[in-house]
């Protein structure tokens, strides 16, 4: 092959395939380079840009450019028209047995209403990177998780808990359900270092109408 003419049956099948596939805010251009000069071989979805007369024709006016690309393909290039219109460009060189650059395929996307969604959906998800509240499925860690805030409510290092301390810590836990958990009496009585005996007597205290929080 040493010219896109020369496989224009495929080329044109292959920009149908691409148009098709990457949807009508896509454009889709392929250019014949011969030497210095281009001229547009195919072309889909041209209104997202202006057609042959609008940036298509722009692009062809310097041709010397794309033969010297150090890459051989650029994706995802941000641009914005005149008009205000976003485009994501991508183009890719096509080159001949010889290395020869023969042509180039376009890919001009229209963003522009992707980017208003994109602002929609983010102010109305007002999600900035802060995962929030951590919602634990595994009934153990939710158990941990209510000892923790129970300790982080009494402030007092388990070793050096009053009679009072250990009863703030039970009421705080009873009253969140952590007894309904199964085995949090043998855990809870091992940090405190108590019996289930008195742990059962300071429940009895701490569920009696009279306890007050500090007492």
């Amino acid at each position: 092959m040493k010219t896109i003419s020369d496989e224009k049956e495929f080329f044109s099948n292959l920009t149908d395939l691409l148009a098709a596939q990457l949807g009508a805010l896509c454009e889709v251009a392929l250019f014949d380079i011969r030497g210095n000069e281009a001229s547009l071989a195919e072309l889909r979805n041209g209104d997202v840009t202006g057609g042959r007369d609008g940036l298509i024709k722009t692009m062809m006016q310097d041709v010397t450019a794309w033969k010297t690309l150090s890459r051989e393909q650029i994706t995802n290039q941000i641009c914005t028209m005149e008009n205000g219109t976003i485009l994501r460009c991508s183009a890719v060189m096509i080159r001949d047995e010889d290395g020869e650059v023969i042509g180039c395929l376009f890919f001009n996307q229209n963003i522009s209403d992707l980017l208003s969604a994109e602002r929609v959906i983010h102010n109305l998800n007002q999600y900035h990177g802060d995962p929030g509240t951590t919602f634990i499925a595994n009934i153990r860690d939710v158990l941990i998780s209510m000892i923790e805030e129970a300790q982080d409510e009494v402030h007092v290092p388990y070793e050096k808990m009053t009679k009072q301390d250990k009863l703030r810590f039970l009421k705080y836990l009873d009253e969140r359900g952590a007894f309904l958990v199964t085995k949090a009496g043998d855990l809870i009585c091992s940090l405190l270092a108590i019996s289930k005996y008195t742990m059962y007597a300071y429940l009895d205290i701490v569920r009696s109408e009279g306890y007050q929080t500090g007492l």
